[in-house]
């Protein structure tokens, strides 16, 4: 490691100068993550035994505040960025250990509750919140899609059933956000997603809520892990289909 002695003013280092600073700190960088995962897995285990919740969104904006007291007002922005990922990134750990401890299946209850006939659905949507309302009857009605075809811009076909074994691999999953406040919870919802690769295939709001169907297999341990801390984090989230 280069000393501080060593080390050239900051003023006078060149490019590549730099990139070898960056590496040593990435690599600091590297070490202390390892060490907070290990400390979250930890937190995970002692709440598993106390059942306490993992996201405590409280306590989370005191560390906030408390740790950014001192930062420079030219990145605090950036900083805070920085500590809320790093929650983010500590809980969807947690979420995950958990899962596998209890071995989760987010999707039994729903399938629980799935009527005994199975029916198609056509919906000849003429705006956003007639599909809206359409998904919400099949959820009260304790339907489950497993088949979703977008034939143009106004038609929606869908196909509901009693079991998920109709499709051995699917590769989406539906989402519904019961809430006329989505627009303040989607950000957080879609960059749990993307932490998991799940790409976002379609998108449906309406002044009730959204619609968002996920590129995602439901029997895939990380996809289940996910799962489980959407429905743990947020309260009108509800899983409506996979296929």
């Amino acid at each position: 490691m280069m000393s501080s002695s060593n080390r050239r003013n900051p003023i006078h280092m060149n490019l590549d100068e730099i990139r070898t600073n960056i590496d040593i700190v990435d690599n600091k960088i590297k070490q202390l993550f390892i060490e907070r995962m290990n400390l979250a897995g930890q937190v995970a285990s002692a709440k598993l035994q106390t059942g306490d919740s993992i996201y405590k969104p409280d306590r989370e904006q005191i560390v906030i505040n408390n740790r950014s007291v001192d930062v420079d007002k030219n990145i605090l922005n950036n900083y805070v960025a920085f500590l809320k990922k790093t929650m983010l990134v500590s809980r969807e750990y947690q979420y995950s250990l958990t899962a596998q401890a209890n071995e989760v299946k987010v999707y039994d209850n729903t399938l629980d509750i799935v009527n005994d006939n199975s029916c198609r659905v056509t919906v000849n949507a003429v705006s956003s919140d007639v599909f809206f309302d359409k998904l919400k009857e099949l959820k009260s009605s304790s339907l489950f899609v497993t088949g979703f075809d977008r034939n143009n811009k106004n038609e929606f076909v869908l196909e509901t059933n009693n079991s998920l074994t109709t499709v051995s691999s699917p590769s989406s999953v539906l989402l519904i956000v019961d809430d006329a406040n989505y627009f303040e919870l989607i950000g957080g919802i879609l960059s749990i997603t993307a932490d998991y690769n799940a790409k976002t295939t379609y998108i449906s709001t309406s002044n009730n809520g959204c619609i968002i169907e996920l590129n995602a297999n439901i029997f895939n341990k990380d996809i289940n892990s996910m799962l489980y801390m959407l429905l743990s984090e947020y309260n009108n989230i509800s899983i409506i289909g996979s296929y």
